[in-house]
């Protein structure tokens, strides 16, 4: 399976995960957080899945907030924001659960 900002392989009871935006680092925006909670929503939590393995594209694994994405964040309500935010806790959560 592929997304536009993961890559996402299971075989044998493995389901690989990687965080594809090396240009940005993986730095999360709004499209990598609805992905990865998607995926470890429907796919880790698959039975024949045993263990996930998430990882990032080129150097670096994950550099936290996309700084282009974070500035958009200024011309949002208040309660746009606060739902962004929420978004990225339900991801943080799925993937512990998960």
């Amino acid at each position: 399976m592929i997304f536009n900002t993961l890559i996402v392989e299971k075989k044998e009871g493995i389901l690989s995960v990687t965080l594809n935006r090396p240009e940005v680092r993986n730095a999360f925006n709004a499209e990598l957080i609805a992905d990865l909670t998607g995926v470890f929503t429907r796919e880790a939590a698959a039975a024949d899945v045993r263990v996930v393995v998430l990882s990032g594209a080129g150097e670096v694994f994950c550099a936290g907030g996309d700084i282009k994405w974070m500035k958009e964040g200024f011309n949002h309500s208040h309660g746009q924001n606060l739902e962004e935010a929420r978004r990225l806790a339900v991801m943080l959560q799925t993937i512990n659960e998960t």
